[in-house]
C-alpha cells in the first residue's frame, strides 16, 4: 500500500500526441482513460517532471536519431496509455520503468480485469515493486551508459 500512495501522490504530465497540449495533473487525480482537454484526443503520452520538454519533439520537423528515437518511445507511452489507462500511468510513473518494462508488466493483464478486481491491481503493484526493485539492483549499469 505504501508503493500505491508514493506513485499517487506523484505528479505527472501528460501530452497530448495530437495537439500536443500538455497538462500536469497527480497520478492519483488521473481518470480510468485520459483524454485530451484541448481536442479530445485519446492517445496521451505520459512524462515524468524531468522530462516534459519531449513532448515537444512530437512536432519538430527536423529531428536528429536520438530525438526520432525519443518520439518512438512516446509513442509507445502513449499507446500503453491507451490501452491500458490509469494503470499504464502507475506503471510508467514508477521508479526506474519505462515504456519497455511497462509493455512486458503489463502485457501479463486485461485492463477490465483490473479495474474489476483489486487482487489483479494487487499483484500489478507486486509486479511493479519487482521491477522497481530489479533497476535498483542494476542502476550502476544503467547511469553509467
Amino acid at each position: 500500500m505504501a508503493l500505491k500512495k508514493r506513485i499517487e501522490e506523484t505528479s505527472i504530465t501528460l501530452v497530448c500526441t495530437n495537439c500536443g497540449h500538455n497538462w500536469n495533473k497527480t497520478m492519483g487525480r488521473t481518470n480510468d482513460k485520459p483524454i485530451c482537454s484541448k481536442c479530445g484526443a485519446i492517445k496521451i503520452a505520459v512524462l515524468r517532471s524531468y522530462n516534459k520538454n519531449a513532448g515537444k519533439l512530437l512536432f519538430k520537423k527536423n529531428r536528429s536519431e536520438d530525438e526520432n528515437k525519443e518520439v518512438r518511445r512516446l509513442h509507445k507511452n502513449a499507446s500503453l496509455v491507451l490501452s491500458y489507462g490509469r494503470f499504464a500511468v502507475m506503471t510508467l510513473m514508477s521508479r526506474g520503468i519505462g515504456p519497455d518494462t511497462a509493455a512486458r508488466i503489463l502485457r501479463r493483464y486485461n485492463f477490465l480485469s483490473l479495474k474489476k478486481s483489486e487482487e489483479d491491481e494487487l499483484k500489478l503493484l507486486k509486479d511493479i515493486h519487482a521491477a522497481e526493485l530489479k533497476y535498483a539492483q542494476t542502476r550502476g549499469f544503467w547511469d553509467n551508459t
